[in-house]
């Protein structure tokens, strides 16, 4: 059984090793989940994951508790699809209900490569949680941003938000529908140096909205739209920047504050906006680590990056050990990373 440690890394190991686990039908076991973050272990927003994964491909887990700091993943041997990997039986209108603020798009991330590579017919679903957290991707990144990179090499996905979840109550609500992945995929380079274009933003707010973000973003940004997400026990906040390029996308960034202080997050929103805009790379540093697995599977995407965050790096190792010694990704000595010729 293949052995990932999870001492080094956050959730993300854990998302990982589950979406590969379920499509190549290995079985894992992952020690020390967390174990030097300050609540080590499961959390129930990992907990979330693992059982949207099981409800898929009906592995048999063992130590998916909260605070568990060891999990085990036994893949079903019956699952076979005559190519040596696991075919999963499409989701018809299913529910998943996270029963908290945490992150939909965590979740979604972590099961649409399976429904994309390990069903043969449609799934269609829809996700209960919060839309727009800290520390993960925001609904408005993945509608504007993720799915139309995916949309131009010929996957097809679509994703409606039809209620936006604020920290920290959540309940926000999103619809998914997902095509199996296409026989032939196209190409896309996100190589060429980034040129920077027009920059708006969304505030999405519940009971009342707050000046300060119009005060500081105004000289940053051409226009900030304001949207009432309905009533809550307090005020809370997201903020997401749409940034045009050179690129088939807008770069959607995203800025919220577990506590909706509004001063810190118009101070995420300005440095991530800042860090963009001088970078000379259209993919940055988060899409750059979510596009890894793709790569993987075979999507040929090739795309810049301004350096390898510690996420980047634990991901790419979590990916090649599921993948043995043939290495399936690449980034050459100019930072360019690609599908590796695996042939």
């Amino acid at each position: 059984m293949l052995r990932i440690d999870g001492t080094s890394g956050g959730g993300q190991i854990l998302r990982t090793s589950l979406t590969l686990g379920a499509i190549l039908g290995q079985s894992f076991v992952i020690n020390d989940i967390r174990s030097k973050r300050p609540k080590p272990g499961l959390q129930a927003q990992h907990l979330a994951c693992v059982l949207a994964v099981q409800a898929i491909t009906k592995a048999t887990i063992i130590g998916g508790d909260v605070g568990s700091m060891e999990l085990r993943y036994e893949q079903p041997t019956e699952m076979g699809g005559g190519t040596g990997r696991p075919i999963y039986p499409a989701l018809r209108d299913f529910v998943f209900r996270i029963g908290t603020a945490g992150s939909a798009m965590l979740l979604l991330q972590t099961v649409l490569p399976i429904l994309l590579w390990s069903c043969r017919e449609r799934s269609t679903f829809l996700i209960e949680g919060g839309t727009h957290n800290d520390l993960a991707p925001s609904s408005s990144f993945i509608e504007e941003t993720f799915l139309p990179i995916l949309l131009s090499i010929g996957v097809q996905v679509q994703i409606i938000t039809e209620r936006v979840g604020l920290m920290p109550e959540g309940n926000g609500r999103v619809r998914v529908v997902v095509e199996p992945i296409p026989t032939i995929l196209g190409s896309l380079s996100l190589v060429e140096p980034k040129i920077n274009g027009q920059v708006t933003a969304k505030l999405f707010f519940k009971n009342t909205s707050n000046t300060i973000f119009r005060d500081n973003f105004g000289s940053l940004i051409s226009h900030l739209e304001e949207i009432s997400c309905g009533r809550s026990k307090k005020p809370a906040y997201a903020v997401c920047i749409y940034i045009d390029t050179n690129a088939k996308f807008k770069m959607v960034l995203s800025a919220s504050d577990f506590r909706n202080n509004p001063q810190i997050i118009v101070e995420k929103g300005t440095q991530e906006l800042q860090a963009y805009l001088t970078s000379n790379c259209v993919v940055d540093e988060y899409l750059s680590d979510q596009l890894l697995l793709y790569l993987a599977l075979g999507c040929n995407i090739a795309y810049r990056i301004e350096s390898m965050s510690e996420h980047f790096t634990t991901n790419l190792q979590v990916i090649h050990q599921f993948f043995g010694e043939k290495a399936v990704i690449e980034v050459d000595q100019n930072l360019v990373v690609n599908r590796a010729d695996v042939t």
